[in-house]
Order: structure tokens, then sequence, then C-alpha cells
């Protein structure tokens, strides 16, 4: 997990289809770090956003039934089919 064992500050977005598909991207890795209470931690997983709070780095989760942004600029793409 990219969040979790960065040593800098990293920006990334997760692309869903839609909000069911952005919340079993978000469960996913809740489940990680609830398996993993070590991680917990280090990691915070809100609705749409996970966050390393020793680095600042995120993943905020995108849905195409969102309002479109202009501008991002991440380190990274997860992009879910």
């Amino acid at each position: 997990m990219v969040l979790f064992a960065s040593r800098r500050q990293l920006r990334g977005y997760g692309a869903a289809a839609d909000q069911d598909q952005a919340r079993l991207l978000r469960d996913s890795i809740d489940g990680l770090v609830r398996l993993n209470p070590w991680r917990s931690q280090i990691l915070r997983v809100d609705k749409l956003k996970i966050e390393n709070d020793r680095t600042g780095s995120t993943l905020e989760i995108l849905t195409s039934d969102a309002p479109t942004s202009y501008g991002l600029t991440p380190d990274f793409w997860s992009v879910t089919k």
C-alpha cells in the first residue's frame, strides 16, 4: 500500500464509476487496516479519503457522479472497473 510505505507525502486519486463502487474500494482498504491493527496507528480511513497521519499522504476516491474537478496533480491513480 503506497500510502503506508512512502517516506514522502503523496497525493493520489482512486477513480470509481459510482458511489457503490467507491464504497467497495474504501471498504477493501478499511478491511486491510482492520486486519492489521498496527496500520491503524498510521492510516485513517474516512468516507472517501484515506490519509497517512505521519506523512500527510492522501488517497481521495472520486466518482463519475461527483462534480468535475480541474487541475488535479496526483502522484498516482487507482482505477477500478
